[in-house]
């Protein structure tokens, strides 16, 4: 859906995305290579350019107030170690099957935006805590299998807590879209 490629290209879930109705359940093919060695927010770049030259998006980004889980420590505390860039990244020996898994070597701001997806409303780091860190959390995402779900696994691996609260967070506001792309 044009949505889905809105999220893709502005990298923020879709329910971060206010727009018409229309542009949930129209679907729509779009082969694009980019050079070997782009990187992903190169690509995310020329996604956005993409969809403003064929299907003349005009979006904007706002503040608004919105249900959120706001990401805390518990009471053991960050169990991450911090980054050493000296060191390369290992496998990070997550297990097979039905899981899904995040690895990042970032702030928990960032890794609080990743979490936005997996927990369906964005979620806010509150930890205060700065500096980047290897963050590696399996979990299962699958309701009817074993394993931890999500707020399990951040408690028992990372000793993070997701509480239900409101902030302000940027949205993004679709102005208007073609339903029909232009052709090449």
């Amino acid at each position: 859906s044009l949505k889905s490629l809105i999220s893709s290209a502005h990298h923020i879930p879709p329910f971060m995305i206010f727009s018409p109705t229309w542009i949930e359940s129209l679907r729509y093919d779009i082969n694009a290579r980019g050079a070997p060695g782009t990187s992903d927010a190169q690509i995310r770049l020329m996604l956005q350019k993409l969809l403003e030259d064929r299907f003349h998006l005009r979006a904007h980004r706002e503040t608004k107030e919105m249900a959120v889980y706001l990401m805390e420590t518990t009471s053991a505390g960050l169990k991450a170690p911090p980054l050493d860039p000296s060191k390369p990244d290992a496998d990070s020996g997550f297990p097979s099957g039905q899981w899904s898994a995040l690895a990042m070597t970032d702030t928990l701001a960032e890794f609080a935006g990743s979490l936005s997806s997996f927990a369906g409303r964005p979620v806010v780091d509150r930890t205060g805590i700065q500096g980047s860190f290897r963050l590696e959390l399996w979990f299962n995402n699958q309701a009817d299998s074993e394993g931890p779900d999500l707020l399990a696994a951040l408690r028992e691996q990372l000793g993070l807590r997701l509480r239900p609260g409101r902030a302000f967070v940027q949205i993004l506001v679709v102005d208007s879209a073609e339903k029909t792309p232009t052709e090449n």
